[in-house]
C-alpha cells in the first residue's frame, strides 16, 4: 500500500489526504504538461528567397518559440489531481473539490505536494554518485 499523509486545512478545518511521495509516473505526467505548452516554428522573410539554392535552408529566417501562458496551471493542476487522494474522506473529483475551497486552503495544499515534488528531485552530487 502506498504511503499516504493527511494534511488539516487552515481555513475549512478539511482533511485532506496526499500521497507521500510522487511517483515516477506523476513526474512523468506532470512534465508532459509543460513541455506540450512549448510549441517551435521557423518564420522565413520571402524576400530574397529566389537568389538561393533551392535545397538550402533559407539565411533569412528565425526560430519562434510560443509558450502556453497557463502551462504552470495545468501542470500544478495535474500534480493536484495525482497527488491529492481525498478531501474529506470523498475521493471523486478531488481537484474540483479541491478548487472550490478558500485559497488559503489549495495552496496550503500546494505548498505541501511541491515539496513532495521538491524532494523527488535528484540533486547533483547524488548523480555523480
Amino acid at each position: 500500500m502506498q504511503e499516504t499523509e493527511t494534511l488539516a486545512l487552515p481555513v475549512s478545518s478539511k482533511q485532506v489526504v496526499i500521497r507521500g511521495y510522487v511517483t515516477g509516473f506523476i513526474d512523468q505526467e506532470v512534465r508532459s504538461v509543460l513541455m506540450s505548452a512549448n510549441k517551435a516554428r521557423y518564420e522565413v522573410d520571402t524576400n530574397g528567397l529566389d537568389t538561393q539554392n533551392p535545397g538550402e535552408m533559407p539565411r533569412n529566417g528565425k526560430m519562434v518559440m510560443e509558450t502556453d501562458p497557463t502551462a504552470q496551471i495545468k501542470a500544478d493542476n495535474k500534480l493536484l489531481e495525482l497527488m491529492v487522494l481525498s478531501v474529506d474522506g470523498n475521493n471523486s473529483d478531488v481537484l474540483n473539490q479541491l478548487l472550490a475551497l478558500p485559497t488559503q486552503d489549495v495552496k496550503f495544499v500546494m505548498s505541501r505536494v511541491k515539496a513532495l515534488q521538491a524532494a523527488s528531485e535528484v540533486s547533483d552530487s547524488e548523480k555523480k554518485g
